[in-house]
């Protein structure tokens, strides 16, 4: 189903019963509905339907120029690209290494002389810019399986995090650990997964995450994007769940009480098939006596 029939179907029950015929308030009330119901049903249901591996590559440094002021965070817009935000930056003349916030910011005020410099751009952080990560599960992995795995860093005894040991040096990743940028302050990404050593290399990462769905816009509307739910939840979940989030707003037609009535028992009753979907998909974890291949 592509976003344009999920929300067509939701606007049946708007008062023009036709999204070519709703005015722009009314297209937000349904837009809005629509991605109330989505968050619902992924509230709803058991947390392995909501995880996936996605591919990342950790890119090898790379050297730039670019235009920094002494004790400013800033450098002239575009400088760094969306895919660097979270990466390290080795900036002639600052003290230490930096870190890249936006693409014209950085983390700590440039402590060099003001004009035009060399910075080298370390491949040592990523984030996925399809989904919103929720939590990371288990550790990344290579690719390549020839290498070691890696670990994840946690807080030492001195109470520091323990990736200060590697954070300023390059070679071969071996430990990561999650860094918030963003929390509730809106900035974006929110969750950056970060790596030391450095990567003196390009290397392939497998990351297998729990993820929140991404916002439906108005351009996923227009361009018929593909609804990234399974077809077995949008009869039965999705739709009614759209319908019952309209209901609150000055969009919705109601027909009678009646029926209402039973928009709110269906998005209930697929709210709880959700909900009783398999919590697992393979064996678990505990086969102690279990027979060979079990």
């Amino acid at each position: 189903m592509t976003v344009t029939e999920f929300i067509s179907a939701i606007a049946r029950r708007s008062r023009t019963g036709d999204i070519t015929k709703l005015d722009g308030l009314d297209r937000q009330d349904v837009l809005r509905a629509a991605n109330s119901a989505l968050m619902g049903l992924y509230n709803a249901l058991p947390s392995n339907l909501r995880e996936l591996t996605e591919g990342f590559t950790l890119p090898a440094p790379t050297t730039i120029s670019l235009a920094a002021t002494n004790n400013s965070t800033k450098v002239s817009t575009g400088t760094f690209s969306q895919q660097q935000i979270g990466q390290s930056i080795q900036i002639s003349g600052d003290q230490g290494w930096n870190q890249i916030l936006s693409p014209q910011d950085l983390l700590n005020p440039f402590q060099g002389p003001t004009g035009t410099t060399q910075g080298t751009i370390y491949g040592n952080a990523c984030f996925s810019t399809r989904y919103p990560f929720d939590r990371i599960i288990g550790d990344p992995a290579f690719a390549d399986n020839q290498f070691w795995p890696l670990a994840r860093l946690t807080m030492n005894n001195t109470g520091r995090n323990g990736s200060w040991l590697y954070q300023q040096t390059v070679g071969r990743p071996i430990n990561w650990w999650t860094q918030l940028l963003g929390n509730s302050q809106g900035n974006n990404p929110v969750l950056v997964i970060r790596f030391a050593p450095a990567p003196d290399m390009a290397y392939a990462i497998n990351v297998r995450m729990s993820y929140w769905p991404l916002r439906l816009l108005l351009t996923d509307v227009q361009n018929a994007t593909t609804l990234g739910v399974p077809d077995q939840y949008l009869d039965r979940c999705l739709i009614p769940m759209g319908w019952r989030a309209l209901m609150g707003s000055p969009a919705w037609k109601s027909i009678s009480p009646e029926a209402d009535n039973l928009v709110i028992t269906l998005a209930k009753e697929g709210e709880d098939f959700a909900k009783n979907q398999p919590g697992q998909v393979g064996a678990p974890d505990n086969r102690v006596g279990t027979p060979t291949g079990f």
